[in-house]
C-alpha cells in the first residue's frame, strides 16, 4: 500500500478457486522460473489465422541490436553450487544454508545503506526492524551471532543452540522464520552452528533484541 497502488500476496495453499490447486506442477514451474502466468492476456483472445511476412533489419538496425543492445540485456547470474545435505554436519552444508537459503547473514549484520547488501562484519547483527501487530512500538534488533563473547554462538553451545531454534517462536510478530528452522533438520542446524562459529568475532553487543523502538 502506497503512491503507487495497493499489492497482495496471493494465496499459495493448494485451494482450487483461491490458490494454485487448479494449476500442473509445469505451470508453477514455468510462472516461478520465468514470471509468465498460464492464464495471461493473450491466452484469452481468439485465435486469427494471419500469416505475416518476416521484417528486416536497415543497417542502422543491425548496429544498434549487435552493438549496443547486448550491453543492456541483462545476464543470467548463476546462484552458488548446492552443497547437499549429509548424515553428519559440515562447515560446507552449514555456510549455503546461512548465506544462500536461510540468509542468516542478510538480516544478522548491518545493511548497506545503498542497497540490501551487508555492510557490517557477517553475522555482526543490529540489523533494526519493526514489531507489527498490537505492539508497533517496539522494534527487533538481529542479535549478533559471531563467536565474541558478545556474540550468541560465543555464549552457547551447539546443543543450546539447536534447542532454541527447535522451541520456535516466543513473539508473534517477531520477524525470524522460526517455524521454518523449527522444521530444519537436526544436522542442517549443527551446520548451521559449525559454519557461525569460523566467522570473526565481532564486539557489538546489540542489547535487548526486542525492545522499544528509539
Amino acid at each position: 500500500m502506497g503512491p503507487l497502488g495497493t499489492r497482495y500476496a496471493r494465496n499459495l495453499t493448494p485451494d482450487r478457486e483461491t490458490g494454485i490447486g487448479a494449476q500442473t506442477d509445469a505451470q508453477l514451474a514455468r510462472a516461478l522460473r520465468t514470471g509468465v502466468m498460464h492464464d495471461t492476456y493473450l491466452r484469452s483472445l481468439e485465435p486469427i489465422r494471419n500469416p505475416v511476412p518476416r521484417g528486416e533489419w536497415a543497417l542502422f538496425g543491425k548496429l544498434l541490436f549487435t552493438y549496443a543492445l547486448p550491453r543492456l540485456t541483462p545476464r543470467p547470474v548463476d546462484g552458488p553450487p548446492a552443497v547437499p545435505a549429509g548424515d553428519s554436519p559440515t562447515i560446507e552444508r552449514g555456510a549455503y544454508l546461512a548465506k544462500h537459503v536461510a540468509l542468516c547473514l542478510r538480516c544478522h549484520a548491518a545493511v548497506n545503506p545503498r542497497g540490501f547488501d551487508p555492510g557490517g562484519p557477517p553475522g555482526g547483527g543490529g540489523l533494526p526492524g519493526p514489531s507489527h501487530g498490537e505492539d508497533r512500538d517496539m522494534e527487533f534488533v538481529a542479535p549478533n551471532l559471531s563467536s565474541h563473547t558478545t556474540g550468541y554462538t560465543g555464549r552457547v553451545s551447539e546443543d543450546e543452540f539447536v534447542q532454541r531454534l527447535r522451541a520456535g517462536r516466543i513473539h508473534a510478530s517477531s520477524l525470524m522464520p522460526w517455524e521454518s528452522f523449527a522444521a530444519t533438520s537436526e544436522v542442517d542446524l549443527r551446520s548451521i552452528y559449525r559454519y557461525l562459529k569460523t566467522l570473526p568475532p565481532v564486539d557489538n553487543d546489540v542489547g535487548p533484541t526486542y525492545r522499544k523502538r528509539g
